[in-house]
């Protein structure tokens, strides 16, 4: 959560690992209750774990999402000192997202593509059909205990007709609120990254899906895109990003 150089924590992540260590060490003569002096042998071997942190490759998601929101709320503190500040990242990102939305012209081509190589690729087509239909019982069972908000222009129209309220008040907080509380996207994708790592038999542990949710939770208030979100995740954690056009593939679908 907290990295120690955010260049390299865009491109690699801190692992901690545990060596096994055996060595071997002379054991001096003991003596017992009655005094007598037992020679025990010469040497002996003990074995003992030692913790070491060593960097593999992967995005640490975690770490930069929680450096971003502390910069974002002491930038936004600052007034007009960090407006200079403010204003540089408004037009970065208007520049990506201009940028975005010529990509988006190609995307249907690509996704296309994306789709047949994978399913082509395949070599079991009724297990991976099998699997696709377990994760998506499992989508929509979960989502069914979640409760759904209505979209935002309904939403207007009852606060400011109905209920009177100002629209400078509706216009700021309904747009947050709209963005921040959604579980059911942080349900489904934390769902879809656990199933491509047991699609490939891969293991996740208790840390790793901890780590998984919480990013999930964290990044449920942006609207990136689906391939964006899961590639960051995925890497976080070590999984194939390559499966994630399975999930594209339904996604319009759930």
């Amino acid at each position: 959560m907290f990295p120690e150089n955010l260049l390299t924590a865009c491109f690699q992540q801190v692992e901690t690992v545990f060596r096994k260590i055996s060595k071997n060490v002379t054991v001096a003569p003991m003596e017992n209750i009655d005094g007598e002096v037992t020679i025990a042998n010469d040497s002996q071997i003990i074995t003992y774990f030692e913790r070491e942190q060593v960097y593999k490759d992967g995005t640490n998601v975690l770490g930069l999402i929680v450096f971003c929101i502390a910069f974002g709320i002491i930038g936004g503190q600052l007034g007009e000192f960090g407006a200079p500040m403010v204003r540089f990242f408004v037009i970065l990102n208007e520049i990506i997202m201009r940028i975005v939305i010529i990509i988006m012209w190609y995307s249907p081509l690509g996704i296309m593509s994306l789709i047949d190589g994978k399913i082509m690729a395949i070599n079991d087509l009724s297990k991976t059909a099998e699997q696709l239909g377990l994760y998506m019982l499992t989508v929509v069972a979960g989502l069914r205990f979640i409760p759904v908000a209505a979209t935002l222009p309904v939403t207007f129209r009852c606060l400011e007709g109905n209920n009177g309220i100002d629209k400078r008040v509706t216009r700021f907080v309904l747009p947050v609120g709209a963005t921040v509380n959604m579980d059911g996207t942080a349900l489904y994708e934390a769902v879809a990254a656990i199933f491509i790592a047991l699609m490939n038999g891969i293991d996740l542990t208790a840390g790793q899906v901890i780590s998984v949710r919480m990013i999930f939770m964290l990044k449920s208030s942006s609207s990136s895109t689906l391939n964006a979100e899961f590639k960051f995740v995925l890497t976080s954690v070590g999984l194939p990003t390559e499966d994630i056009s399975m999930i594209a593939a339904i996604d319009w679908l759930l």
